[in-house]
């Protein structure tokens, strides 16, 4: 079963908690909602079962292994590391456009708070970053370009063009 995190109304949750069995233990850190469609949420644990996810017409990256797989297997790869948030979907608009142009290109949108990746955001060539999105550029299996921050149109085409080549007419 997918569940996908989302901002919700406080209206919303008091007919989540109405509709559930709601167990609040005396220990403060240890919160949980019971519900049989919904598996058990404790503040103390990870969430377990429980997968979030970015809300694009990409092509998602789950796990280091996947990422490693891809750039593997493709020459060109554009992945950016991001949330739901301003500076990210412009971003994210801005590849699903340029998809079909780039088809030498493959693109790919990556959850930015996923444990898994730490790849990218540990990567020497995003240390110093400190604005969302990070977008990294791979050629043949090593990242040579990295940007954070919001890109426009012509800055995302200008590095594809430097990195992998203008697109075919």
């Amino acid at each position: 079963m997918n569940f996908h995190m989302k901002s919700v109304s406080s209206t919303d949750l008091s007919r989540f908690i109405s509709n559930s069995q709601l167990s609040i233990p005396n220990h403060k850190s240890q919160l949980a909602i019971r519900n049989s469609q919904y598996p058990i949420i404790n503040r103390t644990s990870q969430l377990a079962n429980i997968k979030t996810m970015l809300y694009t017409n990409l092509n998602h990256i789950e796990t280091a292994t996947q990422l490693e797989k891809i750039i593997t297997e493709n020459e060109n790869v554009m992945v950016c590391c991001g949330r739901m948030g301003p500076m990210c979907i412009p971003v994210y608009g801005i590849m699903e456009e340029l998809q079909p142009a780039y088809s030498h290109v493959k693109f790919f949108d990556m959850e930015f708070d996923n444990p898994e990746s730490i790849v990218i955001r540990n990567a020497p060539e995003t240390k110093g970053f400190m604005g969302l999105p990070y977008t990294v550029y791979y050629k043949n299996g090593k990242m040579v370009k990295a940007t954070t921050s919001i890109q426009n149109m012509p800055q995302v085409k200008s590095i594809l063009d430097a990195q992998f080549g203008q697109p075919k007419a």
